[in-house]
């Protein structure tokens, strides 16, 4: 099942990132260095592509091994595994007392978070390399068959599905009483989060692999045509459009007026979030496949150069480095832990302090 090129991001990534190999277990610091401590790490069984979820004291994080771990957030031992029929590369979401998690066997899971019992499997009819979201007790993925599937959380019951002319590969938002998503055949689409009607589509010029993020009153969408797109949440009418300097295959992230978003190029960008000018670029030693995350001021992200970056929101100065083994997945901040897959098969976990 691994060895399936499933979408642009795996091959474009994974398929760049041969050309940067370190070696694992260095940190570097800036002139303005951050305060960061090593903390642990967890070996898997293969590949961890998934953001990992921490909730009551738990990591929970997907492997190509088929299967999804939850470990001790701070000492980093081994709670649980439970194993699909997959890979789990995308992030679980949780629904009251149930962890949803989807596989790429094609099926939507519920587990007791505590005890990994599995409630209910919904098997749906395509790939599932999204991670799923959940609002109002319904839990909403893409799959790789085109459809958008809405699947009642407490149960595992189909409500509805919505057919898109491309493989759905990012997870989808929810906001404003709308639900929105992307999908390879290059549209970005909103619907009726009770209903699944349309409410409006806008076109890209280049397939979508990336899920979309919504910021007031604009939805931020990164396309493989090298622009990032700021439309109308209510219209889907553009606002602006920003090329920069490479396809663009990670969800942005938000905070403090920017957008802050990783290229194939191996750059990341700040941008103005209302107006769409470049407000600083940082150069990595690879593509930037990953979604960034923000916490105190700092811009965390994960590179194919095998590198976590930390970097500084305002100016995008590098204020500190780790080199992993090798590329590093979508990272994660909870209570002042920095979390991080790889694809040397460990999930390393740091202390932030200050």
């Amino acid at each position: 099942m691994k060895k399936l090129l499933l979408c642009l991001t795996l091959i474009a990534c994974l398929g760049l990132a041969g050309w940067y190999f370190r070696f694992r277990g260095s940190a570097e610091q800036s002139s303005a260095p951050l305060g960061v401590s090593w903390g642990w790490e967890h070996r898997a069984g293969d590949y961890i592509r998934s953001r990992p979820l921490v909730a009551g004291g738990t990591v929970y994080f997907g492997c190509d091994d088929n299967a999804l771990y939850a470990v001790d957030a701070v000492s980093g031992e081994l709670r649980g595994r439970f194993e699909t029929q997959g890979n789990v590369s995308g992030t679980p979401a949780l629904a009251d007392d149930l962890l949803i998690v989807s596989s790429w066997d094609g099926a939507l899971y519920g587990l007791d978070p505590k005890t990994g019992r599995q409630i209910w499997r919904a098997t749906l009819d395509g790939w599932l390399t999204a991670s799923p979201v959940v609002s109002q007790g319904i839990a909403y993925v893409g799959a790789h068959d085109g459809y958008l599937y809405a699947v009642e959380a407490a149960t595992g019951s189909v409500l509805w599905r919505f057919l898109t002319g491309g493989a759905i590969a990012g997870q989808a938002q929810a906001a404003q009483g709308l639900l929105y998503f992307t999908s390879a055949d290059g549209f970005i689409y909103a619907l009726r989060i009770d209903s699944g009607v349309l409410r409006w589509r806008t076109a890209t010029h280049g397939p979508l692999v990336a899920g979309p993020l919504v910021g007031g009153s604009w939805v931020y969408v990164a396309s493989t045509d090298r622009h990032l797109y700021a439309l109308d949440a209510a219209t889907g009418r553009q606002h602006w459009a920003q090329e920069l300097d490479g396809p663009l295959e990670a969800t942005p992230a938000l905070a403090e007026g920017r957008a802050f978003v990783g290229s194939i190029a191996g750059t990341v960008v700040a941008l103005d979030a209302e107006e769409g000018t470049v407000q600083w670029t940082f150069a990595a030693r690879g593509p930037v496949c990953t979604m960034p995350v923000v916490a105190e001021n700092v811009v965390f992200v994960g590179s194919t150069d095998d590198h976590i970056y930390a970097l500084d929101t305002s100016t995008g100065r590098l204020r500190w480095s780790y080199r992993l083994g090798s590329d590093a997945g979508p990272p994660a901040v909870a209570e002042g832990w920095l979390y991080v897959g790889s694809t040397d098969r460990r999930l390393y976990a740091f202390r932030l302090e200050g």
